[in-house]
């Protein structure tokens, strides 16, 4: 060919073109893969650097001390994405160098492997210090739960602890409250019933102010805190309740107490109306009475005239003095109402029975007095052989047998004072005598008795045959018995002879009586 014949000088020139050709293409290659080392070296450096920036976040935020820090981690870690995405380029690098053949890289010292490695570490790293952060979290969360435990308990203590302080004081309040109201409702009056309804208002007031404290133990109660093992052994009752039972119990008895004292307030409210009433009632009485004894006397006090005149007036007087007894009697029914009561003062009045009665004593007193003298000075007067002390012994006689106080006798009257004087008349007799000084009237005044008794007086045969009367009676004895005159006499005659008979040694001295009432024979 003409190739082959050409001269040597082309051959080596082609030689030389194609060695040149040849060191071209292996310059290129070298110069493609030094720069693909470059570009390897250049990435591995970076993500080198890159986890070393993601390990320093890590670690910064595991320090951080931040509730959030697993958050922040993972978001810095992100599933170890980034760090394969950039692995990922390393990756390719690595797989096209080696496809090209290329050995070895002087221009860093990590291979792909160790890249990987790497970052399996780093991912460690992450996984270490969750982890940790876990770990720790977990043992704060124990730590808060040892702490809350410690401080339920220690404020179950002292829960139980107050719940046992408040419930002794209410129970000290309870049994000073009860003990109040057991003690006994006495009153002496209407004002000191309404003391005791006052003390009752202001005690249900106390016990009521304590009714939210009471309810707040029932409440915290039933969360068990009253039945804790503490609060067992110092604070049982007798039948075994615990605690709040004793307080439960206690309150239902105080409540008992103030609705029994409430009652018994009650009944000491109608006793004192009732004795309230009682006193009213005896004060009206009392009152009246003393105003009507006041004009009495006003009245007795007010006699004047001629001694006819003063012995009519003081007659009529002594008959409305009457009117005074059953009054007297009305005031001592209330008194005796009053004492069966227990009363002993009276708030309505300050009079009393047994002064009424002693002035209304006084009263028939001073007109039985002056009416005396009157009519001792009248009969005196007009009788002067009668003596004052034959006149005031007529007086008592009159008297004594004058049952009613109207100031006069009946005819059966009369027998009983004849009788008692030992004279032994026939009924016809009786009447015949009480006919003829009666004057036609149906009763025998004190100045006709007075008129019979002086014609007796004077009548010595009369008073002889009393005398006789006397002595046969008491056998012929000087002095006669009770029994002698009992054997003939009525209790009521019998009773008038032995206050006016003188008493001597074995019985009574009839012939004294007989000249005091008749005069000396």
């Amino acid at each position: 060919t003409a190739a082959a014949m050409a001269p040597p000088r082309d051959a080596l020139a082609t030689a030389l073109t194609e060695r040149e050709a040849r060191a071209e293409a292996e310059l290129t290659r070298q110069q493609k893969w030094d720069a693909s080392r470059k570009q390897f070296a250049t990435g591995a450096d970076e993500f080198i650097a890159w986890l070393a920036e993601q390990k320093a976040a890590v670690a910064a935020a595991a320090k951080a001390e931040d509730e959030n820090a697993s958050s922040v981690i993972e978001g810095i870690f992100a599933g170890n994405a980034p760090g394969e995405e950039k692995l990922a380029a390393l990756r390719s690098q690595s797989e096209a160098m080696a496809a090209d053949g290329v050995i070895g890289n002087d221009y860093t010292g990590f291979t792909l492997p160790m890249l990987e490695s790497k970052l399996a570490q780093y991912a460690e790293y992450v996984k270490f210090a969750l982890d940790s952060i876990a770990e720790e979290a977990a043992f704060e969360e124990r730590a808060r739960k040892a702490a809350e435990e410690k401080e339920a308990a220690e404020k179950g203590e002292r829960e139980q602890f107050e719940f046992m302080e408040r419930a002794k004081k209410l129970l000290n309040f309870l049994d000073n409250v009860s003990a109040l109201l057991v003690e006994p409702v006495v009153a002496e009056s209407l004002d000191e019933v309404r003391k005791l309804e006052d003390g009752l208002t202001e005690m249900r007031a106390v016990i009521d102010s304590r009714k939210g404290e009471y309810d707040a133990l029932m409440s915290i109660a039933s969360t068990g805190v009253a039945e804790t093992p503490r609060s067992r052994p110092d604070q049982t009752s007798a039948n075994g309740a615990g605690l709040i039972g004793v307080v439960e119990a206690h309150w239902k008895r105080a409540g008992q107490h103030l609705d029994k004292r409430g009652e018994a307030v009650v009944a000491e409210r109608t006793k004192q109306e009732g004795i309230s009433a009682l006193a009213r009632s005896f004060a009206d009485a009392a009152t009246e009475l003393h105003d009507w004894i006041g004009a009495q006397k006003a009245t007795l006090t007010g006699t004047s005239g001629s001694l006819e005149d003063q012995l009519s007036q003081l007659g009529a007087l002594k008959t409305s003095n009457g009117e005074g007894k059953p009054k007297l009697e009305k005031v001592e029914h209330s008194a005796a109402e009053l004492a069966d009561a227990g009363v002993r003062s009276n708030p309505f009045t300050q009079l009393t029975s047994d002064q009424l009665k002693l002035e209304y004593e006084q009263l028939e007193d001073a007109t039985n007095a002056k009416l005396a003298t009157v009519e001792q000075e009248l009969f005196g007067k007009k009788n002067a052989q009668v003596s004052p002390e034959q006149l005031a012994e007529f007086k008592e006689v009159f008297v004594h047998f004058d049952k009613d106080s109207s100031n006069s006798l009946e005819a059966f009257e009369l027998a009983a004072v004849l009788q008692a004087l030992g004279e032994d008349a026939t009924e016809e007799e009786i009447q015949e005598l009480f006919n003829k000084y009666a004057q036609g009237e149906p009763k025998l005044t004190f100045d006709n008795f007075i008129n019979l008794m002086i014609d007796r007086v004077q009548d010595s045969d009369d008073a002889g045959a009393i005398l006789e009367s006397f002595a046969t009676l008491a056998g012929g004895n000087a002095v006669i018995t009770e029994a002698d005159m009992r054997s003939v006499m009525s209790t009521e005659q019998v009773d008038f002879l032995l206050q006016q008979m003188p008493k001597v040694d074995g019985g009574y001295d009839y012939k004294a009586f007989v000249e005091n009432a008749y005069g000396s024979k």
